[in-house]
């Protein structure tokens, strides 16, 4: 039996992009893990967002059951939300089921675990991704922020923030040598039954650099069949195939030192391990390329689902397109505003402009309109549910029907491929109390070289994307590798999901499964030995954390707005 636990969260992480470096002998720690352990491919929630899957891994349940849709809580038909925090999912978490069951835990660095409670008697949190910036009741127990400052002198629980210049990429380095510290000293200073922290650096940093990592890692290694490559590309490469390299040059030797920092990570759980612990190495979900826009809303109004108000702004009036504000923002380089004006940052005030020449939506003659660009679906403006709807409920499933068959026969003309991977229903895919605020249709944009935007300033349905936009996008096939006393050395897993993991590291302890998962535990990895003598045990779900009927707002209205340009930067939202 395990005794205890460790999980090392790297988001973003991508086989795609680490077995080839494996093969190459650049990252000898996680190749040492993938031998001694059971790996595979980590199927992620739909769609594959950091806010849905993390809280789908901490939970064990999809995000129709732990509440967690999207990056905000939506209201139906209106343009309002506030973003999610820890109070917002629904139910037991992992460290909350360890806790009733006697259990210590410490978490550091997971994503939307702000504000942090309390983990278990004797345990401990430190919050991470979206956790507000100038904070500082970012752990629990409040004391141990002064002495995680004692250790590092400054510390920021997200830090990320890629509406800066490409200079900003030491700062990537910095502070994952600081987490890292900081992960190290809470393991020995205040050790507990299961550990659990995440690397988050490597999400921000494929999101801007992807296309320089993967030419570099192509250019590197010809002879690597499993080098990433590129599919579907329908927009031409920037001044030549020598542009990326020329960045590359300039940028690698940085980049290459952040994965360099992850192996090590790795290598030293490793080093924790004493033949009664298990490790899960764990990701989000993937990453794949990204060169082009696919606006949904101009979709949907050109097959007549989706209708603008008259009238048009006065710089449309002009003749000014949204296409030309980004072109008109693209020169400011000719003033030498690169070196002072993050990419990111370019894109933003081009697509703020851009939103300047936005036509109102005429609810009352809409179908169907696009969800936000982390829900990746469309809504069918239902009547009775939706302020405004306009689609009677005797008419929604054959509404719907049409929507799904024209999605799933979309073609991108520029290069005459399918642009999406595959269509859903909801209740196809998700299953749980909070599905009626979820998208009615979600498709899926795996290896399709698109990111969903729900623009209503755009005039077509496909476009290149600007070089200052992102340049990596998520892909649902994550990683996961376990090694530890019972686990099956070199196993190939073949069907893991992300709500798999928490059932999974309950089983690795010989405690009961919440009936309430979604997940199953990957009895597989295991030897026989350790099946026969540990059947799988269920028991009746916990009671929700007091935490969760929390009434106040967790932000104030100047994190939000802050939170929402953040978000930007990565491509997250509009």
């Amino acid at each position: 039996m395990s005794s205890k636990v460790l999980v090392l969260g790297i988001d973003g992480a991508t086989f795609t992009l680490l077995k080839p470096w494996v093969e190459q002998g650049r990252l000898p720690n996680l190749a040492r893990l993938l031998q001694e352990g059971a790996h595979g491919p980590l199927r992620s929630t739909i769609p594959p967002y950091s806010a849905q899957a993390w809280c789908s891994m901490m939970t064990g349940k999809g995000p129709a059951k732990h509440g967690v849709v999207d990056f905000f809580q939506r209201q139906a038909g209106s343009t309002q939300h506030s973003f999610v925090s820890s109070p917002r999912i629904q139910g037991e978490a992992i460290w909350d089921t360890l806790s009733r069951h006697g259990k210590r835990v410490g978490a550091v660095n997971v994503p939307l675990t702000y504000p942090p409670a309390q983990a278990g008697a004797g345990g401990y949190m430190v919050s991470g991704f979206m956790t507000p910036k100038g904070r500082e009741d970012y752990t629990y127990p409040p004391e141990l922020r002064q002495e995680i400052l004692s250790v590092t002198g400054q510390y920021d629980p997200d830090p990320w923030d890629l509406l800066t210049p490409d200079q900003g990429l030491p700062s990537f380095v910095r502070w994952m040598e600081v987490f890292e510290q900081v992960a190290r000293y809470l393991h020995e200073r205040h050790p507990v039954d299961v550990y659990i922290n995440v690397i988050q650096a490597l999400d921000q940093l494929q999101h801007t650099f992807w296309d320089l990592i993967t030419d570099e890692t192509a250019h590197n290694a010809p002879q690597c069949s499993s080098a990433p490559r590129r599919r579907g590309r329908t927009a031409p490469r920037r001044r030549g195939r020598t542009a990326p390299r020329r960045r590359g040059a300039r940028f690698w030797p940085l980049i290459e030192r952040c994965y360099q920092s992850m192996d090590q990570a790795i290598g030293q759980r490793l080093g924790w391990l004493d033949g009664e612990t298990t490790l899960f190495l764990v990701s989000d979900h993937g990453f794949q390329h990204v060169d082009s826009w696919f606006h949904v809303n101009r979709w949907l109004a050109e097959n007549g689902w989706l209708q603008f108000a008259g009238g048009r702004s006065s710089l449309a009036r002009l003749g000014l397109t949204r296409e030309g504000i980004k072109n008109w923002v693209r020169r400011l380089d000719a003033f030498g505003l690169r070196r002072h004006v993050g990419r990111f940052t370019r894109a933003a005030i081009a697509n703020k402009l851009g939103d300047t020449l936005a036509q109102p939506i005429d609810w009352t003659r809409t179908v169907a309109y696009s969800g936000s660009r982390t829900s990746e679906g469309i809504y069918v403006n239902l009547k009775g549910r939706e302020p405004q709807g306009s689609v009677e409920p005797a008419e929604y499933a054959a509404v719907r029907e049409r929507i799904m068959a024209a999605l799933s026969a979309l073609v991108d003309p520029r290069s005459g491929q399918r642009a999406v991977s595959a269509v859903y229903r909801r209740e196809d895919v998700q299953s749980g109390p909070f599905l009626p605020g979820m998208p009615d249709i979600f498709f899926s944009l795996d290896n399709k070289p698109y990111l969903s935007s729900d623009s209503t300033t755009a005039t077509r349905t496909f476009e290149s994307m600007s070089p200052d936009d992102v340049r990596g996008r998520h892909h649902s096939q994550g990683i996961l590798a376990i090694v530890g006393p019972h686990i099956v050395p070199g196993l190939m897993l073949l069907q893991a999901r992300i709500v798999d993991v928490a059932p999974t590291l309950l089983y690795a302890m010989n405690l009961p499964i919440p009936a309430d998962m979604d997940g199953r535990v990957l009895e597989e990895a295991f030897d026989d030995e350790y099946r026969r003598s540990h059947p799988v045990r269920r028991e009746e779900p916990g009671a929700s954390s007091p935490r969760q009927a929390q009434a106040e707002p967790v932000y104030t209205d100047e994190e939000e707005t802050e939170m929402q340009r953040r978000l930007h930067g990565l491509g997250y939202l509009s």
